[in-house]
């Protein structure tokens, strides 16, 4: 049996692409973070941010649970906005880094910020 190789880590460039495979990562991670919670008995919380900013969620059964026992709305709302400053601060930082990448460009045309670049990008 043959095995695919390493992906390149990079952004993808074809809008329909990019979407088809956030959308089959993203039901990959939530399978595993479902399993790292049954196998292990561990409390599993995940969040992810698609690139038009909506938000997907998962948390193990246990977890939501307690949560949701214990916390009121005041406190949900006070991390709602702190994850939504989050957000537009990583996406500012990332109009500022297209911004001065564009101006200062290398002849190699690979991103500057490695992998971390493409995370923020899916961010």
């Amino acid at each position: 049996m043959t095995r695919r190789g390493r992906v390149e880590l990079r952004r993808i460039e074809d809008r329909t692409s990019r979407q088809v495979r956030f959308s089959k990562r993203r039901s990959g991670l939530f399978k595993k973070a479902f399993e790292l919670s049954l196998l292990c008995d561990a409390e599993v919380a995940l969040l992810v941010f698609s690139p038009a900013g909506k938000l997907y969620e998962y948390a193990s059964s246990r977890s939501l649970q307690n949560n949701a026992d214990e916390s009121d709305a005041s406190k949900l709302e006070k991390l709602e906005k702190l994850l939504t400053q989050a957000l537009r601060n990583t996406k500012s930082k990332k109009m500022l880094a297209q911004q001065s990448g564009g101006a200062s460009t290398s002849g190699s045309g690979e991103n500057s910020n490695g992998p971390r670049g493409q995370e923020e990008e899916r961010a």
